[in-house]
């Protein structure tokens, strides 16, 4: 169980707090401060814009922690679950094609910064070897 809290203070917390601010937070901020046209422009903005590029950087991070692969596909699907609440409300098709592509950009996301981490490890081994 304390591995468990460790883990999750070492490496979740900040994606799950950055989920809640970017996905939730501030598209309801936008919409209770900013004017019609104005909230629609940034709301547009978030969702082509600042999401994916969330969902790039959660993936990155997903990709160096040291927990498993159902771990972090947890992870990931509640960021697009924050998303498909926060921005889009869960009762369009819609939502759920953006949560879709947002976890495929996610998870390629994820396997890209995995397979860079083995590869930088296999050449951390094979140095040590011919030292």
């Amino acid at each position: 169980m304390k591995k468990l809290l460790d883990d999750f203070g070492n490496g979740l917390f900040l994606p799950v707090g950055a989920g809640i601010i970017v996905l939730v937070m501030l598209p309801a901020l936008i919409v209770g401060v900013a004017g019609h046209h104005a909230g629609l422009l940034i709301s547009l903005l978030l969702l082509f814009a600042v999401d994916p590029v969330f969902f790039v950087l959660l993936g990155i991070h997903a990709g160096k922690w040291s927990f498993n692969s159902g771990s972090k596909a947890i992870v990931l699907c509640g960021g697009a679950f924050l998303l498909g609440v926060g921005i889009l409300g869960m009762d369009s098709d819609a939502a759920l094609r953006y949560m879709a592509v947002y976890l495929v950009i996610a998870f390629v996301s994820m396997g890209l910064t995995a397979l860079k981490e083995r590869q930088k490890s296999q050449q951390r081994d094979d140095e040590e070897k011919v030292n």
